[in-house]
């Protein structure tokens, strides 16, 4: 019997002996010797959790070998080592049983192919599951015992590392990296200098913990992260470090990079910014992101907002503008790549609409000449077969009149030239009803009607809804190019069937 071995270990499992993949292997070929298995391949995922399959690519592997019949026979370990999701496991089984496979078990001694196996299975891939929970809530509430003793609860920020007591010690060189991007903060007074720190660090040759250059994200988060000035917290997500409910801060046992005091004033300073204090408006959508198109460096311009000026409304209410531009993607990251540019919505979304209108529209009349040219041949041939079918149809009676006055006895002729007339009429009939069905006449006579639907193009756009703005653009436009002067230099459109689609 052909037989396969499954071995597989966790990151933590692989430093104890029992659990190695040498020892898993060595056990399951005695086991397989002895009831005589022949073992064709061993499957191994090393280092790699049992939550899962979708992680584990041995294990797909063998699945699909499975579905090719390549052998006979899987031996496992133990049935955790196959799946700790008891879902899972009863979908492997099924697949193996599909396929005329059976799967051996040498801890728990017992054979899916029998009635009592497959009782086995489950009740045991029940306890696996239950086991799998059990570890993963001692996990969190190790982790959250951890954040009430001040410590953080997984990974710490550039600037630190874990010792081997698992708490968070200053790592210098890149303390002192904080360092400068805190105090050139603080000197910069009104926040808004984040993309100059991000080029300084890239100009002097920095690197982030990954080596990589910095971007203005990173640098906004690192600011607003409260474990620089000897503070963990939970319950956040990141970008922004947007509160969950659960969410709490609390002193923390490391020893702090940024006093207590510059990190409350830079905290301040981010508040009162208008440009680090990013508004989304869910009912704003940018229609031309990223299909602008920088002319300083030829990257995609996306959407950015941000509150604007003060100002009084007509009933002496105090409000804000909220400020909505398109700006180069390359401004972010700090690479230099782009001084940065950036364009309002106001500015150019309405020059871009008028150039796309424009070309619609001529579109539209140069579609609507082509058509009309067809519509005369089209019109002509109708005509003139509708006349033959006329005079062929009059003839037509004129004999039937004959053959039902006629005193001769050889009523033949007339009888001969009355199907021949009925077999002419009907192939023009036929011939008509192929040139009315045809769908350029067809076309041609919706033209009038297409007219009146969206002769204007700008004012249909401007009468949907800002989504479908999106949709339709995107199916007309390509890029569009600007000039250093905030203008537009040239839109490249999709092909013409999509155009025409709107024509």
């Amino acid at each position: 019997m052909r037989a396969v071995l499954y071995v597989r270990v966790s990151t933590e499992e692989q430093a104890i002996e029992g659990y190695s993949i040498s020892a898993q292997t060595s056990i399951l070929r005695e086991f397989a010797k002895a009831y005589e298995y022949d073992v064709i391949k061993v499957y191994q995922d090393a280092g790699i959790s049992g939550k899962n399959i979708s992680g584990r690519p041995a294990l797909k592997e063998l699945l699909s070998d499975a579905r090719s019949k390549k052998f006979d026979i899987v031996l496992i370990w133990k049935l955790s080592r196959l799946s700790r999701s008891l879902l899972d496991l009863l979908e492997m089984v099924d697949i193996f049983n599909q396929n005329g496979i059976s799967f051996q078990s040498f801890s728990e001694k017992f054979d899916t192919s029998t009635p009592i196996g497959k009782m086995l299975l489950q009740l045991l891939g029940s306890i696996a599951e239950f086991e799998r929970n059990t570890i993963a809530e001692n996990v969190k509430m190790g982790l959250n015992e951890r954040f009430k003793q001040g410590n953080s609860k997984g990974s710490i920020p550039f600037g630190y590392k874990y010792n081997e007591n698992k708490q968070a010690i200053i790592v210098p060189e890149q303390a002192e990296i904080i360092k400068k991007i805190f105090q050139r903060y603080v000197e910069s007074r009104d926040g808004n200098c984040i993309l100059e720190i991000t080029r300084e660090l890239n100009a002097t040759g920095y690197k982030t913990r990954k080596n990589k250059q910095w971007n203005r994200t990173t640098i906004k988060d690192m600011l607003c992260n409260p474990f620089y000035a000897g503070y963990v917290r939970t319950g956040y997500h990141s970008h922004g470090w947007v509160l969950n409910n659960d969410a709490s801060i609390i002193k923390g046992n490391h020893e702090p990079i940024i006093d207590e005091k510059t990190f409350n004033k830079i905290s301040q300073i981010i508040k009162n910014s208008k440009r680090m204090n990013f508004t989304k408006n869910e009912n704003n959508v940018a229609v031309f992101s990223q299909l602008l198109i920088c002319p300083l460096c030829g990257g995609k311009m996306y959407a950015y907002s941000y509150m604007g000026n003060n100002y009084t409304n007509k009933k002496g209410e105090l409000k804000q503008y909220l400020v909505c531009s398109y700006r180069c993607s390359n401004t972010n990251s700090g690479n230099n790549l782009c001084k940065g540019f950036q364009v309002s919505y106001k500015k150019i979304d309405d020059i871009i609409i008028d150039n796309i209108n424009s070309y619609v529209n001529k579109k539209l009349y140069m579609t609507a000449a082509k058509r009309l040219k067809i519509k005369k041949v089209n019109t002509d041939d109708v005509l003139t077969l509708e006349q033959e079918i006329k005079r062929l149809k009059s003839l037509k009676e004129k004999y039937f009149v004959a053959f039902e006055q006629s005193n001769t006895e050889d009523l033949s002729p007339y009888i001969a030239k009355i199907n021949q007339l009925h077999v002419q009429i009907q192939n023009l009939e036929k011939e008509l009803s192929n040139v009315k069905l045809n769908d350029k006449f067809t076309e041609v006579n919706k033209l009038e009607s297409l007219f009146s639907q969206i002769s204007d193009f700008k004012t249909m756009f401007y009468n949907i809804s800002l989504k479908s703005q999106k949709e339709i653009v995107r199916k007309i436009v390509t890029n569009i190019y600007l000039t250093k002067d905030k203008k537009i230099k040239s839109i490249k459109l999709t092909n013409s069937d999509v155009i025409n689609s709107y024509t």
